[in-house]
């Protein structure tokens, strides 16, 4: 998982050297190639892509992996991009969704910004379990690597951008 995720993070930053935002990442458009034993991810579906700095004004993506300030119709950049790595990062290692997939009916939108604040301000006692585990598994070097993990994923996914990291 971590190894996918820094491949996804180098992504990032080659599109941001261009001033690109891809808008919508997930699961689905990560492909992952295997060759020889060694994984490989690709980016893929553009369709929402914007220019750095701009914003056509729309939402687009997938509401389940976008950031606080893009639910809110605000413009997105990298932060937004990181945001989502964030979300599939805690995904991977919890086994759960960040936030349920809603099914698109009266009062959805409302109900996910809902379900991410409370997710988000009880983020600390969910990867505290989630990574228990993994603080137990391999010895006394384990309990640092899970505590780096859970700081990582709480700055990618923190709700305010300028607390993410920016690149």
């Amino acid at each position: 998982a971590l190894e996918l995720t820094v491949q996804l993070l180098a992504a990032f930053q080659m599109l941001k050297y261009e001033g690109i935002v891809h808008n919508d990442v997930k699961p689905a458009n990560i492909m992952v190639k295997e060759k020889a034993g060694r994984f490989t991810i690709k980016l893929i579906d553009f369709g929402a892509s914007e220019s750095d700095g701009s914003h056509s004004g729309k939402s687009a993506g997938t509401p389940e992996y976008m950031s606080p300030e893009r639910l809110a119709g605000q413009p997105g950049d990298i932060r937004s991009d990181i945001y989502a790595a964030g979300v599939l990062l805690y995904e991977l290692l919890t086994g759960e969704h960040f936030v349920p997939i809603i099914r698109r009916e009266k009062g959805w939108f409302d109900r996910l910004k809902a379900d991410q604040r409370s997710k988000l301000s009880d983020l600390d006692a969910v990867l505290d379990q989630a990574l228990k585990p993994l603080s137990r598994a391999g010895g006394a070097g384990s309990a640092p690597k899970a505590a780096v993990l859970k700081n990582i994923i709480a700055s990618a996914i923190d709700a305010d951008p300028a607390k993410r990291y920016q690149s």
